[in-house]
């Protein structure tokens, strides 16, 4: 029943929502018994249990150690508003996606234009070393 609960859940199904279920186990009298626990506890509308299940298309299966339940899709999900909200969700990570690749350009653009305006040469250097020896014989004198 938990199993059953976690799993309407994943899919959004209000627990008011009755469901088919089909209960395939080798325990069919113990679970035929408690007809009324997934009712009440696992949102069940129809109610069956089997020793086999032979059409499951468009089921979704929850299995524990003694059985598998079988709720068809179509009573789960909404098919055209899961597409929906599917679509927007895709729609709003490829925006995502889209603004982190600008952000990442602006990155590198603004680290490829800062180094090439700071680039340096042994030419601005030799400038340097003459004043440096001038600082040094200042410094000598004063002493």
């Amino acid at each position: 029943i938990k199993a059953i609960r976690v799993q309407r859940n994943e899919l959004n199904v209000p627990p008011s929502k009755k469901v088919t279920m089909i209960v395939e186990t080798k325990f069919t009298e113990l679970f035929g018994n408690c007809k009324a626990f997934f009712e009440k506890l696992a949102g069940a509308g129809e109610f069956t249990v089997t020793e086999s299940v032979t059409d499951t298309e468009g089921m979704m299966t929850v299995v524990s150690d003694s059985a598998r339940v079988f709720m068809p899709m179509g009573e789960l999900v909404d098919k055209e508003k899961e597409l929906a909200r599917l679509e927007k969700e895709i729609a709003e990570r490829e925006e995502s996606l889209e603004k982190a690749k600008d952000e990442k350009s602006n990155e590198t653009d603004s680290v490829t234009s800062s180094s090439s305006t700071s680039s340096f040469t042994a030419a601005d250097a030799s400038g340097f070393e003459d004043s440096s020896d001038a600082t040094d014989a200042e410094f000598t004198k004063s002493e």
